[in-house]
């Protein structure tokens, strides 16, 4: 993402030089690009699950990110020079942060003449930018896709103009809008194929259930030595700072729970979570997934919402409705793109799958037919893995859950 986000805006300043982009700006835009992934925990998104499950933005950190929340301590720490390279500092790290996220605040007022440096690493407007192109195009080499977006045709084309809002926003070329549609299509792709794959998030869920089942535990050391709780690390970036994908090693070497024991020598062994099915297409209750698990449960005898998972996939077409992206016409004159720019196809919906943690036949049994009823009565679609199962395979005696009550 540095070196990218670094030609794009050079690429904006030696081809308008009416635009005004000191090296200041070119510096600030690369560090905010360079930064943008900091704060990723272990397991990286799989982590970011638990945080969200514990809303720690909001509990403990007000609301801020932790990339921000992490590049501020790393300025506190290494004591960077940064007065050495910026124009001014203090309001250049500031303006940093917010480039990071990609919202606009105070340094977006002190900088009207220069708003368009915040579509270049997050752009909240257009969803077009370094970080999705960037992900996008080095992700779809792990799937063996090829896509026909280039980076450097798109850096040729673009060009900063003062559109219909009276803003400079940077634009596209008329002709390019299903060159980005494609891009995004790959994207959803992705979404599909890769990041919401089956396997790949069962095995997010059973990470997320051991990290969940431990957060009140101490046995994470901090810098002065002091014993921590998964909870109590996360609170602060110093203490974060110590976390790392060595976790559930520690965990399985520190944690008497026989439960959390066994769900890390399932995911040794590839022993896991046992795939239900999945359901789209019907009225979801208010209470999200937690509501559904007990939906599920509350339908047949012996299930208990606690050994359920349901996993909310997403497309890549979150949010899309609400995009929009400015392109310069072929008569010259500055347009905008909106219900045709980022425009999903037919079908996007994705699915929710549903998990069980028991690996007991009696129950996975009770578990799809739960699943069923509960789906059909609220006139969705749902489909269950019953060829893919093996549910003969199973054995109760191994499953972590029993072991617990035991």
């Amino acid at each position: 993402m540095y070196y990218f986000a670094g030609k794009f805006v050079k690429t904006l300043r030696k081809r308008q030089p009416v635009l005004n982009i000191t090296e200041s700006d070119v510096l600030c835009v690369q560090i905010a690009a360079l930064c943008y992934n900091l704060g990723h925990g272990p397991f990286s998104h799989t982590f970011a699950d638990f945080l969200k499950e514990i809303k720690a933005s909001r509990r403990y950190w007000k609301g801020l990110r932790a990339n921000v929340m992490m590049f501020q301590h790393m300025i506190e720490v290494n004591r960077l020079p940064f007065h050495e390279y910026l124009d001014n500092p203090e309001e250049d790290i500031e303006f940093i942060k917010e480039l990071m996220t990609g919202k606009q605040g105070p340094q977006a007022t002190l900088r009207k003449d220069k708003v368009f440096l915040y579509e270049i690493v997050v752009n909240k407007m257009s969803g077009l930018d370094v970080n999705r192109m960037d992900y996008t195009m080095r992700d779809a080499v792990v799937l063996g896709k090829r896509i026909n977006f280039k980076w450097r045709k798109f850096l040729n084309k673009i060009r900063v103009e003062i559109c219909p809002d009276g803003k400079k926003h940077i634009c596209a070329n008329e002709e390019d809008l299903g060159t980005y549609n494609e891009l995004f299509a790959d994207r959803h792709a992705l979404f599909k194929e890769l990041y919401f794959e089956r396997k790949n998030r069962t095995v997010a869920t059973m990470i997320n259930r051991i990290l969940s089942k431990c957060g009140e535990a101490e046995f994470i050391k901090g810098p002065d030595g002091k014993w921590l709780s998964l909870i109590d690390a996360i609170k602060t970036m110093d203490t974060y700072c110590c976390l790392n994908e060595e976790i559930l090693e520690v965990i399985n070497e520190t944690i008497a729970d026989p439960e959390v024991e066994k769900l890390i020598q399932f995911l040794e062994t590839s022993k896991l979570f046992i795939p239900i099915g999945y359901f789209k297409y019907c009225q979801l209750p208010s209470g999200g997934a937690q509501e559904m698990k007990k939906e599920i449960a509350e339908c047949e005898h012996e299930l208990s919402e606690d050994d359920i998972i349901v996993d909310v996939a997403e497309s890549g077409y979150e949010g899309a409705t609400s995009e929009s992206m400015y392109y310069i016409s072929s008569d010259g004159t500055v347009k905008q793109w909106t219900t045709e720019w980022h425009a999903p196809p037919a079908e996007t919906s994705a699915p929710w799958r549903v998990f069980y943690t028991k690996h007991n036949k009696e129950l996975v049994t009770k578990m799809k037919s739960g699943l069923r009823r509960v789906i059909q009565e609220k006139g969705g679609f749902v489909d269950t893995y019953d060829d893919e199962t093996y549910i003969d395979l199973l054995i109760p005696e191994e499953d972590p859950a029993a072991i617990q009550n035991d």
